[in-house]
């Protein structure tokens, strides 16, 4: 991936095999934004919008999904879709 501009945090695979909706399907029903872009949810530092505050549940499997990102340096430039054998 190189700027996130065309890819959805939710909804398009970024980060490993499957989107993040269905390894945690329960923050994603929560989310304000579902369609919020990887570069907009980098530019917010990670800092997403829920309807409501987390249950003990949520709030690891929140401390789980923060953690994948890490260190991901975003650039400038179209985003481009690669296929994986």
């Amino acid at each position: 991936m190189v700027g996130g501009k065309q890819t959805r945090f939710w909804k398009d695979v970024w980060l490993e095999e499957c989107a993040l909706q269905i390894y945690f399907p329960n923050l994603y029903k929560i989310g304000h934004d579902q369609d919020i872009s990887v570069e907009g949810a980098n530019r917010n530092q990670w800092r997403l919008n829920y309807r409501r505050n987390f249950g003990d549940k949520e709030l690891a499997k929140w401390r789980e999904m923060m953690g994948k990102p890490g260190d991901l340096n975003l650039i400038e430039g179209t985003d481009k879709v690669i296929w994986k054998l």
